[in-house]
């Protein structure tokens, strides 16, 4: 098993969240970010770059990596991992943050949650994600500074088989 890693290459369909989009996201950067200032979830999408792997690769799964923060430090982030998919959004379950110290949260999915099935490498070159944010209080506001793609995948027989 093998993975490569993507980082947005251009702003998608939903642009919902204040800051400048996936420029603000595609670096290491922690003083560039997206960011809520509400306590309803608003949500992001990116493109990201063709898959450098042959077409015909098993993917085993696709985790969102989020960097997150808030702007206060009593106050909690909450963000999903949201797939945008043939005109379609997709959330994940919560994930949180608390305070003003960035951290690396992630979400996966195993499989594609529009056809249920595994991703194939065309649906993922397809398909749009981003995050979706909001603040636990209106004290401060929900902050993503990083959002990255990694794509686990086999090629031929040496794919790891879906484990529910």
């Amino acid at each position: 098993m093998s993975t490569v890693t993507l980082r947005p290459s251009n702003d998608g369909t939903i642009s919902e969240l204040n800051g400048f989009g996936y420029y603000a996201v595609n670096d290491d950067y922690d003083d560039t970010k997206v960011y809520a200032t509400h306590v309803a979830y608003f949500t992001d999408t990116y493109t990201y770059p063709a898959l450098p792997i042959p077409s015909d690769s098993t993917i085993n799964s696709v985790t969102l990596e989020l960097r997150l923060s808030n702007s206060d430090n009593t106050t909690t982030t909450y963000a999903k991992g949201c797939l945008y998919i043939t005109e379609t959004i997709y959330l994940s379950s919560a994930i949180s943050k608390t305070g003003t110290g960035y951290e690396t949260k992630s979400v996966t999915w195993y499989v594609n949650p529009h056809t249920l099935s595994r991703f194939t490498v065309a649906e993922i070159d397809a398909f749009e994600a981003g995050p979706s944010l909001k603040s636990g209080s209106a004290k401060g506001y929900a902050r993503c500074s990083e959002v990255w793609l990694i794509i686990d995948y086999g090629v031929g027989s040496c794919s790891a088989p879906i484990v529910w």
